[in-house]
């Protein structure tokens, strides 16, 4: 029981990681993209994402690591 719910937790946090890899490859995408335009509005976008960003990636990290604990 204990092994799949490893397993569970490492598919878990290995899916989360690759979510915010993604968030953060359309920030980046989307920044570009108002540069281009002129127009970062509105401001809270850019620190909301880059903090969602790390708590996506602290939450991966951490799964990860509960997966891979060994007894």
């Amino acid at each position: 029981m204990a092994d799949s719910l490893r397993g569970y937790l490492g598919v878990l946090g290995f899916g989360i990681h690759i979510l915010s890899g993604l968030f953060a490859l359309g920030l980046a995408v989307n920044f570009v993209w108002s540069l281009i335009k002129r127009d970062l509005s509105p401001w809270w976008f850019w620190p909301g994402g880059i903090a969602a960003v790390f708590v996506l990636m602290i939450t991966a990290g951490n799964l990860l690591r509960l997966a891979d604990e060994n007894d």
